[in-house]
């Protein structure tokens, strides 16, 4: 039987977790005296860990506010995540949160109150860098902070786990700006958090590791061998959004929506990172947990999420992100599983900055082949998941009444629908005409349908042209014309090729 590895928690080490408990109260004590300042909590801060920290960016964010709000913070806020943090002990005091290793095709199962102390902890840095330790080295009848971690073991997980680079300071004005932009929308998970009720606390969110299942599709594909049932395979419908993001449609429909990920899920949202997953996992913090027991990304490999919902409203992107407001999510709650139907897919584009004309070689289109491929094939699909069944027919609701012409293209699915985008296409500089291909021919051997957001990108003006002239071709002939795109694509951009060569 293969050994179970778990993250080590604060209250792994027992005398630790007394230091850390005591600085969560102290800094409960100084709110309720009403004698704070963020320099007597620096100081607080400074002396359980013995260092001198400075939080730089949270005097700035508490300076942005009105004379109501920097009170709320202190004698409301603070003091909730305190307790929030101090509940670890009691929530995870039996329960424990397991590695999710390369290859594993494990999960977690996390309630809402459970990733808000992970949260909380997170917020007084108590959570530090992880150590592992084997299932079978801790004794059954002693107490998770009593535990001994004699074995430990390596996984590839990323650096930050806590939120001190976003509290205190990074290197650079804009990503300091952009730090503290990533406080308000973390302050107003927290303040939604102080008024959920029980039940809402007592959902559940999923985190599940996946890897490629069905390697003799791609083996064909590679080897040129068409016959593979891929000329009985069409390319399913796919809808383009020029002004959408990704996330406005969460509340229309139940649907995939896409993370543009990292290797190490999450990015930069802990350091300062602020692209398109960064944002996601900052407005949607639930999805933040995923960081501490997610190892990095094998090229086979995505990481999907069920149950976690958004907070926030933001404007802007990268340097220019900004909060923008508190957002109430309209997703269903599946009562009887005690989950909300919010679906999030992360996975991770070939990265090809500064070796741009790497990703017109046929290994790295076919590699991006099978990442999207298992990004789309997804866990709320699977018959065995009992909680997802029974949604497929359910009647669409949508905002806004231009959009008759989406409703008529979910109505028709089978399946969850992808919600997805430039993947790969901002700092790594992957080509949009390329991607959404790879995306589309993905989607399509996953019987998947496709909202496509553009976000504008002039490149894909014409993109209705070719999804017209394409839509329903068999995905061999659509495979060939792509291969015998690639040496010339110097030449000629991959719509245009396309156009001349579809017959």
């Amino acid at each position: 039987m293969e050994a179970m590895f778990y993250i080590d928690l604060p209250i792994d080490n027992f005398n630790q977790w007394n230091v850390k408990k005591l600085l969560l109260q102290k800094v409960y004590d100084l709110c309720k005296s009403k004698k704070y300042s963020v320099q007597q909590l620096e100081k607080l801060l400074s002396e359980a860990y013995n260092e001198q920290i400075e939080l730089f960016n949270l005097n700035e964010f508490i300076s942005k506010q009105n004379g109501q709000s920097v009170i709320e913070f202190w004698e409301k806020i603070l003091p909730f995540i305190c307790n929030q943090a101090q509940k670890i002990e009691q929530l995870f005091q039996k329960k424990r949160i397991k590695i999710l290793k390369q290859q594993s095709e494990d999960y977690n199962i996390l309630t809402k109150g459970e990733i808000c102390s992970l949260l909380a902890n997170m917020f007084f840095f108590t959570i530090e860098k992880q150590i592992y330790y084997q299932d079978s080295i801790k004794s059954q009848t002693q107490s998770t902070c009593q535990s001994q971690q004699t074995e430990k073991k390596h996984f590839q997980l990323p650096n930050y786990v806590n939120m001190k680079n976003i509290l205190t300071r990074v290197d650079g004005l804009l990503e300091n700006q952009c730090n503290i932009q990533k406080i308000y929308c973390i302050i107003n998970y927290f303040k939604r958090l102080m008024t959920s009720t029980e039940f809402e606390q007592q959902l559940n969110v999923i985190y599940q590791r996946r890897s490629l299942s069905n390697q003799s599709i791609f083996d064909d594909i590679k080897n040129q061998i068409y016959q593979a049932n891929l000329n009985k395979i069409f390319l399913q419908p796919i809808l383009i959004d020029e002004e959408s993001s990704i996330q406005t449609y969460e509340d229309k429909f139940e649907c995939i929506q896409c993370d543009f990920a990292d290797k190490y899920v999450g990015g930069g949202v802990l350091n300062k990172g602020c692209v398109q997953e960064e944002i996601m996992f900052i407005v949607s913090p639930e999805l933040i947990p995923s960081i501490l027991f997610c190892e990095r990304l094998a090229d086979n490999e995505v990481v999907q999420v069920s149950g976690c919902e958004r907070y926030c409203t933001y404007k802007g992107y990268g340097a220019s992100f900004e909060y923008d407001n508190n957002y109430i999510s309209q997703i269903e709650v599946d009562q009887a599983m005690q989950i909300k139907l919010a679906h999030y897919t992360i996975y991770d584009a070939t990265n090809f900055r500064n070796r741009e004309s790497d990703q017109y070689l046929w290994q790295y289109v076919l590699r991006d082949l099978q990442k999207a491929y298992v990004a789309f094939n997804h866990v709320a699909d699977r018959p065995n998941y009992s909680l997802f069944q029974n949604f497929y027919n359910r009647q669409i609701q949508f905002m806004h009444e231009q959009q008759k012409d989406i409703q008529a293209f979910i109505a028709c699915s089978k399946n969850l629908p992808v919600i997805t985008g430039n993947w790969g296409c901002g700092l790594y500089r992957g080509d949009v005409q390329l991607k959404l291909f790879i995306q589309w021919i993905s989607a399509s051997l996953n019987n998947k349908k496709v909202i496509y957001c553009t976000f504008g990108n002039p490149l894909l003006k014409n993109a209705q042209q070719i999804i017209t002239a394409f839509q329903g071709k068999p995905l061999d002939h659509v495979i060939k014309l792509l291969q015998n795109f690639l040496p010339l694509h110097d030449e000629q951009e991959l719509f245009e090729y396309l156009l001349k060569n579809i017959n």
